[in-house]
């Protein structure tokens, strides 16, 4: 069963859903537009804007450049070259657990926390194996991914 685009229930059937939800104990899921920001299941504390401000700094620039130039613009899992998209990957700690480990809420914070900005804990890889790796995307805040068979 398909919902229609821009279909509403009634205020009669909004309540009967209420009172059979409240009946059964079972909390009503907030509408959809207070499940947005902090209200949202997979709120981080607005760490999202704070990730692409610090991705945006000269100081990261230049220390994704560091990581390409030692490794030779190399992927250091496949040994592609060049010719492919290259990612500035934190090894072994992920960017983002690097920043709720130490606190870092802010700009100014980063740029003085001088462990965030070393050139050996990088490392160069292509956009492929990036993918493959344990700390990117979902990934990192699901203990163990699911299996596709």
């Amino acid at each position: 069963m398909s919902r229609k685009k821009g279909f509403r229930h009634s205020e009669a059937t909004k309540k009967k859903i209420r009172d059979t939800l409240k009946r059964k104990g079972i909390k009503p899921p907030l509408p959809f537009f207070n499940n947005i920001g902090k209200y949202h299941p997979n709120w981080k504390g607005g760490k999202t804007l704070l990730v692409k401000r610090i991705r945006g700094l000269r100081k990261y620039w230049k220390w994704r450049l560091a990581i390409f130039q030692r490794d030779d613009f190399t992927c250091q899992i496949c040994k592609k070259r060049k010719s492919i998209r290259l990612v500035a990957d934190h090894y072994p700690e992920s960017f983002s657990k690097i920043l709720d480990k130490y606190k870092i809420k802010t700009i100014k914070q980063a740029l003085s926390y001088k462990e965030l900005w070393k050139v050996n804990i990088g490392r160069t890889l292509c956009k492929e194996c990036h993918q493959l790796t344990d700390n990117f995307g979902w990934k990192s805040i699901i203990k163990k991914p699911p299996q596709i068979e």
